[in-house]
């Protein structure tokens, strides 16, 4: 019974279960290094061959000149978008490929290679134009962006001196054929003139017209003086038929004059009989006189109003046929005057044109005159403002980040690894097994290769604890022999002995 107590100790002491060996020796630890490291390898060699990206950078201002009192207008984006064109141009970036070529005593890039490394991004809500250099050489970025600069100031420059060259030239050649066209113009309306007998541009100092103006006035006063005279025969034939006085025009002044010296004498008469007696006043001779004067007024009164009545209606008939004669006259010179007034009309349409055509080409040679004078002054108005507000920088790397994609990479590998894992562990499946016993130990494996590795460990060692039992035996036999020679202290080590080899 001790023996068996002992012999299973041993077995319990000595077998080693899979689960108890070392971790790093199972295949999962082995897949998961492998694979772990495979990806860091292969993920860092990637990222030392990168070839890393560096920008080197310039802004541009670019608006239109205001006075010094006045606010900036708002962001120009036409003008922007212009000028990022024009930076962008094949010609431009030919002439910074030749600068190029000539600082570095070669060929310089090409054109092509050039706009795949420039950019020019403008900056929204702004006149500011950001010009980018992005490549692998950080050496040639601030030089391609500094040739890239210089050369579009350059071409600008030029631009604006062959713009300003061609554009006096256009206006002195203009000039020269408006004033030939002004003094053709003025010597046409002089000539205009000395044909026609303008004397001025004023419509109201030609004679034709003048005479006309006379005509109508005289012809309208003719109208006015037929229309007395009819109404003058009218009435005087009308009193003749009803038998009242009628005086003739040309006495009528008279006839009134007789009147006023006549009441003038009856007043006077009635005024000397209320003072005196009619025997006095014929003794007193300024007093008798009076009296006389009174009677021949009116005897000559009365002659003159009864002869007054035919000689009235022969005058009035004959100041009416004046008149119409007069009106009838006046008509003809001014139908004729009206046939030379259209002709003068003409004229002075054909005399205001000319004269118009003279002021528009004298004005349009002022004008001139005034753009060629202002052009030096003025010469960048119409030019975009270009300043540059940031000179190249030196070329900074943008990429790639390296702490960043290293981190990547091990998170990446670390994860790649532990999906290895899983999928081996998927392929081979994980099933139940039944329990198995051997020698009295009840074991629950797994898998098919935990089972036999409990086996294994197990066989090793039952042949170990096989092999310790013999030793132990043979050690046995030969102490019970000392002991048979030692007596009691024999006894007490087999005590001893037994109580060690008893479990816990």
């Amino acid at each position: 019974m001790e023996q068996y107590a002992s012999y299973r100790q041993g077995l319990y002491a000595g077998a080693v279960l899979p689960g108890e060996r070392d971790v790093w020796r199972t295949p999962r630890f082995r897949v998961f290094a492998v694979v772990l490291g495979l990806c860091l390898v292969i993920g860092f060699s990637v990222l030392l061959l990168l070839n890393p990206l560096y920008r080197s950078s310039a802004t541009l201002l670019i608006s239109a000149p205001v006075a010094i009192d006045q606010e900036s207008g708002d962001a120009d984006v036409q003008q922007v978008a212009i000028q990022r064109e024009i930076l962008l141009g094949q010609k431009l970036l030919a002439l910074t490929s030749a600068r190029m070529g000539q600082s570095s005593g070669g060929a310089g890039l090409p054109v092509s290679d050039i706009r795949a490394l420039l950019q020019a991004q403008p900056v929204e809500g702004t006149n500011l134009l950001n010009l980018i250099a992005e490549g692998s050489d950080p050496l040639m970025l601030p030089v391609l962006v500094s040739s890239w600069v210089t050369e579009y100031q350059a071409m600008r420059a030029d631009d604006v001196t062959r713009n300003v060259g061609q554009t006096k030239i256009d206006l002195d050649r203009q000039l020269a054929q408006i004033s030939a066209q002004v003094r053709g113009a003025r010597e046409r309306l002089d000539s205009f003139r000395e044909t026609h007998n303008i004397v001025s541009a004023e419509r109201e100092e030609n004679e034709v017209l003048s005479r006309l103006r006379g005509l109508n006035a005289s012809l309208n006063a003719a109208m006015e003086a037929e229309v007395k005279a009819r109404s003058q025969l009218q009435e005087a034939q009308a009193a003749q038929r009803e038998g009242k006085t009628v005086i003739a025009p040309s006495q009528l002044e008279y006839v009134n004059d007789l009147r006023n010296r006549l009441n003038a004498g009856q007043a006077k008469l009635a005024v000397l009989r209320q003072r005196y007696t009619r025997d006095y006043i014929n003794l007193q001779p300024e007093l008798r006189q009076i009296p006389e004067e009174v009677a021949a007024l009116q005897r000559e009164l009365q002659t003159i109003e009864a002869a007054g009545d035919r000689r009235a209606l022969e005058e009035t008939q004959q100041e009416y046929e004046r008149a119409q004669r007069v009106v009838q006259n006046l008509k003809t010179e001014f139908a004729a005057g009206k046939a030379e007034a259209r002709e003068v009309t003409a004229v002075f349409a054909e005399h205001e044109a000319l004269v118009t055509d003279l002021a528009r080409l004298e004005q349009l040679h002022r004008d001139t005159l005034a753009r060629r004078a202002q052009l030096e002054a003025r010469q960048f108005d119409r030019q975009a403002q270009v300043t540059v507000i940031a000179d190249p920088s030196s070329a900074s790397r943008v990429w790639p980040d390296y702490g960043r994609l290293s981190l990547y990479i091990a998170v990446g590998s670390v994860a790649l690894a532990v999906f290895c894992v899983w999928l081996l562990s998927w392929l081979q499946g994980r099933r139940e097994q039944a329990g198995i016993t051997l020698s009295g130990v009840h074991i629950h494996p797994g898998s098919p290769g935990e089972l036999l590795g409990y086996e294994r460990a197990i066989r090793e060692s039952l042949e170990h604890h096989s092999e310790r039992a013999l030793e132990d035996r043979s050690r046995q036999h030969d102490s019970g022999k000392d002991a048979s020679e030692n007596g009691g202290d024999g006894k007490d080590d087999e005590r001893k002995g037994d109580s060690r080899d008893r479990p816990d």
